[in-house]
């Protein structure tokens, strides 16, 4: 007999669990570029080492978002549905699945990582460093696995507060582990770049622990493990059946990102660094579009689960509303605030021409991006994951690469082209998925498959 609750969760606010995700991602972003600059001031080549070493760890990393994309939506879904021991059992076999994969992967990078360097054409010069932090680091990724799979458990039960405050003090011991064996105050020694690989297997675990102890409090599991086991094989199907697409989706957009990359390379540095300056300002306004984006999806996991669809919609309505208006103020500011802007980061006057042109032309990509994010997000949460992979496939490889490369290989608009290619690929997707969004097929798909899914672990 399937034991679960009819007990309605809590409702969600979209404002009270969005502003600590936004926090929580910009706090990523800033200790990354705050990492770099501690580097720097040891060692460029320690700079050089870890970058290679990360864009190993980030590939691994990557594929823990199998399970890890499904867990939020699996887990809202069953808790709007009122069945708070499905929820339970979902977050359990999501644990477990990742546990399992990241130990797997920490073996593997613990024993072969001058392999895995080798593979990826590390220079010899750069091989002791960075083998020496890949495989400290590497050792204990499972550490990240669990922690990945944690929030997303906990911002389920609309714990995104608790998510923030974890993330920050993680971060906190982290930099301070970092002065510490960089800088070696008060007569320490400089331990270099195995401290820093250390730090951040200290600050990890401390933050698996805390995340462990605040899932616990909420879940309180008690699972027989003969019920886990025997229901583990359909809620790993319904993880899945969300994270592959999921994945693939953000794999598409990784390798267009890196042939796009190649492209503006061959028109010159000053391309090149113009893209990375817009794109950290961008970034920014990018992350609260995806931080309500992530919000929204929460919600509406959570109303399609208890089948409240017309609620569904008008949240996804309301957010769209919040979203758009919140974004296109910020790109609209960053763009009048250009110059000084982009003077932060370089004092090329033609880098910083190119620049100011490219985040005006953001004000036509910003809309874009926030209906994109909303309609992929609340797609997965209604349980339709495999429509916006789709598109994101199709249009990421098949139109943002090429028509990149008309921009500047045929029609030579340089860096400015690249960005009207994302501009028509956003909206195009984004109309695609609100006319999907708006057919509501969704609406009876979501609900099929529910209770083929209920059937099979009743």
């Amino acid at each position: 007999m399937n034991q679960t609750t009819s007990t309605r969760t809590p409702e969600l606010s979209l404002a009270r669990i969005t502003w600590p995700i936004l926090v929580e991602m910009l706090l990523h972003l800033l200790m990354g570029n705050l990492d770099i600059l501690m580097l720097s001031h040891y060692s460029e080549r320690a700079v050089a080492s870890v970058g290679i070493a990360n864009q190993l760890l980030q590939f691994f990393i990557m594929l823990f978002g199998f399970v890890a994309a499904g867990t939020t939506i699996v887990v809202s879904q069953d808790l709007g549905g009122g069945q708070r021991q499905k929820a339970v059992q979902a977050a359990c076999t999501a644990a477990a699945m990742n546990s399992v994969l990241g130990l797997g992967i920490s073996l593997a990078l613990g024993g072969g990582a001058a392999f895995f360097l080798t593979l990826l054409g590390t220079p010899d010069q750069m091989m002791g460093e960075a083998g020496t932090y890949l495989r400290i680091v590497g050792s204990f990724l499972f550490l990240e696995a669990v922690m990945l799979t944690g929030s997303a458990v906990l911002r389920s039960y609309g714990l995104t507060r608790e998510v923030m405050w974890i993330s920050i003090g993680m971060n906190a011991v982290h930099v301070l582990g970092n002065a510490l064996v960089l800088y070696g105050p008060f007569g320490l020694p400089q331990l270099g770049l195995e401290g820093v690989a250390w730090s951040t297997v200290v600050s990890r675990l401390l933050a698996m622990t805390a995340i462990l102890y605040v899932a616990k409090r909420t879940l309180r599991p008690r699972l027989k493990p003969s019920s886990f086991f025997r229901e583990a094989g359909a809620c790993a199907r319904r993880l899945l059946r969300i994270g592959i697409p999921s994945t693939i989706e953000y794999m598409a957009y990784y390798v267009s990102q890196l042939i796009i990359t190649s492209f503006i390379v061959s028109i010159g540095i000053a391309a090149l660094t113009t893209r990375v300056y817009a794109d950290s300002v961008l970034g920014i306004v990018s992350l609260l579009a995806t931080s309500i984006a992530v919000g929204t999806q929460i919600i509406v996991s959570r109303l399609v689960g208890g089948r409240r669809m017309a609620e569904a919609e008008d949240e996804c309505r309301r957010s769209i509303r919040w979203s758009m208006g919140l974004c296109a103020a910020a790109a609209a500011g960053a763009a009048f605030a250009a110059e000084p802007l982009l003077g932060l980061f370089t004092e090329d006057p033609a880098v910083i021409r190119q620049g100011t042109r490219v985040l005006w032309l953001m004000l036509l990509f910003q809309p874009a991006h926030s209906l994109c994010m909303i309609y992929q997000h609340v797609l997965k949460a209604a349980g339709d994951p495999a429509y916006p992979a789709k598109l994101g496939v199709l249009f990421m490889i098949g139109i943002r690469v090429p028509v990149s490369w008309l921009c500047i290989s045929v029609f030579d608009l340089g860096i400015i082209g690249v960005y009207a290619a994302f501009i028509l690929d956003e909206w195009t997707r984004a109309l695609l998925m609100r006319r999907r969004w708006a057919a509501g097929r969704w609406r009876t798909g979501s609900g099929e498959r529910e209770a083929v899914t209920t059937a099979a672990v009743s």
